[in-house]
């Protein structure tokens, strides 16, 4: 079987639901066998999360990072064009930020 984000999908929807099920029966019965249950369907999801993240290639840090970097560039590039070089070596500061992303 090929692991795909189709198949995650399914499977976090039918994980999710039960977990739902679950969280619904322990609030109203209290029962500890529920309690653990639903638990270990909150684990299935984190895992389908992971598997998720490995099999896009990027975690949320990462993307997080990028766009972190990608938005200090676009301002030291604004700042560029703006005529402000008098402060800093911009290109030089660019081509390193840029060289972080690779």
């Amino acid at each position: 079987m090929i692991i795909n984000n189709k198949l995650l999908d399914k499977y976090q929807i039918e994980f999710e639901k039960k977990y739902r099920e679950l969280e619904a029966n322990y609030n109203s019965t209290g029962s500890l066998h529920t309690y653990n249950t639903m638990h270990k369907y909150d684990d299935l999801i984190q895992i389908i999360r992971l598997a998720r993240q490995q099999l896009n290639g990027r975690c949320h840090s990462c993307e997080r990072h990028d766009r972190n970097i990608d938005n200090t560039i676009k301002k030291y590039e604004m700042y560029q064009k703006t005529n402000m070089t008098g402060f800093e070596n911009f290109e030089e500061f660019i081509s390193e930020l840029k060289s972080l992303k690779f």
